[in-house]
């Protein structure tokens, strides 16, 4: 082999050669857990956008369980009362806000 084809044959041997890529999944096809935040917060800082600022002529869509989920255990409040004005206080303040929530 020449020093070409070598270097070419290195070069494929470098990725990974099977049915699914091996970096999420073990050999036997189940996710590797990893900590997916670190390649959030690497493109977060590569990224030249910014949060947006809110615009008052938007519907703003908001994701009730997401915000309730949110909130920390040793900090809820002691009556549904006190819950709803804490989230609703939260809310963005535009003209026009969709509050949506499911049951499970």
């Amino acid at each position: 082999m020449g020093a070409t084809e070598n270097l070419d044959l290195q070069k494929v041997m470098g990725y990974p050669l099977g049915l699914v890529p091996w970096a999420p999944v073990s050999l036997d096809g189940f996710p590797i857990k990893t900590n997916k935040a670190v390649l959030m917060h690497k493109l977060d800082d590569t990224s030249a956008l910014k949060s947006p600022t809110i615009d008052q002529e938007h519907i703003h869509i908001i994701d009730g369980n997401a915000v309730y989920h949110a909130l920390h255990v040793l900090d809820l409040p002691g009556t549904f009362g006190e819950l709803a004005n804490r989230i609703f206080c939260a809310l963005p303040k535009v003209a026009s806000v969709h509050f949506l929530t499911d049951n499970y």
